[in-house]
């Protein structure tokens, strides 16, 4: 929202000593060709905002939670089937938006699955309870066990906005996906 570039610039110009500069210098960055093609004809920008973005009010939990989830988390990015599906422009038109599946790698190499996370009672938090859920969100742990990496945990997240997350997952249409089992790299015996 504009109130949060407002933020982030605000910290920029901050005294904070994180923001102090070292005395290092940085290497000029050199694109290669294919990363240079890559950008002049695949990869554009998109559209800037013609109208002012604000925070949704904080009185209608489902667009606080839609906000949170596409906006300012990106929960769908990871939880839609694919990133090479994803409409960044529009993420609830991404394939499998929230239904999980996508492929990822964890800190050891392995290959995990995204979570659904769609109100599907099958494959997704159909049966979860908001306690569950915020637990997964806070803790790490889901009712099937420990969340893995590449999840974050969202320790600090309010109780405010989590509920406003809750409602708005209650009212994302149910996709029955059954999320693959994580994938273990073959060790060598050698």
């Amino acid at each position: 929202t504009d109130k949060e570039i407002l933020s982030i610039i605000s910290w920029l110009r901050s005294p904070d000593p994180i923001l102090e500069p070292v005395a290092k210098v940085q290497q000029p960055s050199q694109p290669s060709l294919l990363a240079k093609g890559l950008m002049r004809f695949a990869f554009k920008p998109g559209e800037f905002p013609t109208a002012p973005i604000s925070t949704p009010d904080s009185s209608d939990k489902v667009a606080l939670g839609r906000y949170i989830l596409t906006g300012q988390q990106g929960c769908w990015a990871c939880h839609s089937a694919d990133f090479a599906t994803n409409d960044d422009n529009d993420p609830e038109k991404s394939k499998g938006y929230l239904g999980g599946g996508n492929e990822m790698t964890d800190k050891e190499g392995n290959t995990v699955y995204s979570k659904n996370i769609t109100p599907d009672k099958e494959t997704g938090m159909g049966n979860w309870t908001f306690e569950q859920f915020s637990a997964a969100m806070r803790n790490g742990i889901a009712p099937d066990g420990p969340l893995h990496y590449p999840m974050p945990i969202y320790a600090l997240m309010t109780d405010a906005e989590l509920e406003a997350l809750w409602a708005y997952l209650q009212t994302v249409p149910a996709i029955s996906n059954k999320n693959k089992p994580h994938e273990a790299k073959a060790t060598s015996m050698n």
